[in-house]
Order: C-alpha cells, then sequence, then structure tokens
C-alpha cells in the first residue's frame, strides 16, 4: 500500500468519524479535539496490545459510567468506525493510518471555524 493510499484511505476514516461525532453536536471544535485526544489513547494501546482488544477497550470505555459523555461518545464513534473498516485496514499500516487520521482530526478541529449562521440555526430549535 503506496503512502498516497494511506492518506486517501485515512481521509476516508477521518471523514466518517467527524460526520457521526458533530451529529447534534453543540459545541463541535471541542468533540472534535476529544476525539482526536481519545483516538490517541486507542493508538497509544494498539502500540502494546493486539488491534481486536483496542476495539474491546473502545467498545468498554464508550459504555462506562465513569466517563463524560464527550469522551464516551468519542470512543462510540472510534469503535463503530475501526469495526466496519476492520477488513479494510491492513494489518501492518493500522497504526500509521489510525496516526494519519489523529492529524486530520487535529487539522479539522484547529480548521474549525463555527459560522455566524451555524449559531443563528441552533438558538431558533
Amino acid at each position: 500500500m503506496e503512502v498516497d493510499e494511506k492518506i486517501e484511505f485515512a481521509l476516508s476514516l477521518a471523514d466518517r468519524m467527524v460526520e457521526e461525532m458533530l451529529r447534534d453536536s453543540r459545541e463541535p471544535k471541542k468533540d472534535l479535539e476529544n476525539l482526536s485526544n481519545e483516538l490517541a489513547k486507542i493508538i497509544d494501546f494498539l502500540k502494546v496490545k493486539d488491534f481486536e482488544s483496542s476495539l474491546e477497550l473502545s467498545n468498554y470505555l464508550s459504555k462506562s459510567p465513569m466517563l463524560r459523555s464527550r469522551p464516551q461518545k468519542s470512543y462510540g464513534v472510534i469503535n463503530r468506525v475501526l469495526r466496519e473498516e476492520r477488513d479494510k485496514l491492513p494489518a501492518d499500516f493500522i497504526l500509521e493510518i489510525l496516526g494519519y487520521v489523529r492529524r486530520i482530526l487535529i487539522y479539522k478541529s484547529k480548521s474549525m471555524v463555527v459560522s455566524k449562521t451555524h449559531l443563528k440555526k441552533r438558538k431558533r430549535r
């Protein structure tokens, strides 16, 4: 798998995560920052354990009463997207691709500007 293909795949994963995370979001920038942070924790865990264990951890944390709702949602999004795409993720490149996904999420959260029309729509509801 070439670098361009890895980045393209990472972009598609990141887009799916962003779309799902921002559904019904009141604070999109914070949600994306949190998603990026929680993905970093899953990546760190993946460095010492296997992919299936990482999925189990993200599933467990998505339901953990010890976490607040934003981290729970982040872990749920990570778990769902990675489970759905697990067959397409090449085992040799999982860490590299997820690293690209994290960088994309960081970029998207930093470049996110909430427009005035977005805020007006929220107030009308």
